[in-house]
């Protein structure tokens, strides 16, 4: 890779708007949320990936996307990220707003599809694990991501993480949900655990 330019992915909902604003406070960086400066976003994957390449052929470009998950291993970088939050609380915060159990099922099966792409990332040795519940509660933690990803202007402060913490929007309580996606959840969470 010729530029200097970064991707961070994860599953929707996941975190990446609080990184992404907290990268873009760097001077010499421009960070975006789903490329949409760029013409990006909610239909990253239909993209052609020279698409979404182009986007990267810049110095000091970064990009926290969650959209980009399924193309972010096709796309030539200098930095790769993959966040992840706890499945329970995605899925809570995806359905806040929807009361169907046929909602809820169709989050869920994207969930997995997520979850497997972002665990295959994981594996890469040139791949960053970040976790969500650091990022927000932990500031030196913050401040090693950015300074991993090449953003060294930028110091995280008590203050940036608990503004993320006390933002929190009231989410369904999981025991609305039957139990087979209860079940689901949990078997999800077995598969993150160790990148959490």
């Amino acid at each position: 890779m010729g530029y200097k330019s970064f991707l961070v992915t994860g599953m929707g909902r996941s975190g990446t708007a609080f990184l992404a604003v907290a990268m873009n406070q760097s001077k010499q960086w421009f960070v975006s949320h789903e490329g949409k400066h760029f013409g990006g976003g909610d239909r990253d994957f239909k993209r052609p990936v020279v698409e979404i390449q182009n986007r990267f052929n810049k110095d000091y470009y970064g990009e926290v996307n969650g959209w980009a998950i399924m193309v972010a291993a096709k796309l030539d970088l200098w930095k790769l990220g993959v966040l992840f939050r706890d499945p329970v609380e995605v899925f809570l915060s995806r359905v806040r707003n929807h009361h169907t159990q046929q909602r809820w099922l169709r989050v869920l099966d994207g969930m997995g599809g997520g979850i497997s792409e972002s665990i295959r990332l994981a594996k890469r040795e040139d791949c960053r694990v970040i976790s969500f519940h650091k990022i927000v509660t932990d500031p030196e933690y913050l401040t090693e991501v950015f300074r991993h990803f090449g953003i060294a202007d930028v110091v995280a402060t008590d203050e940036m993480v608990r503004r993320k913490v006390n933002a929190a929007e009231s989410k369904p309580v999981l025991e609305h949900f039957g139990r087979g996606i209860r079940n689901k959840l949990m078997d999800l969470r077995d598969e993150v655990q160790k990148y959490l």
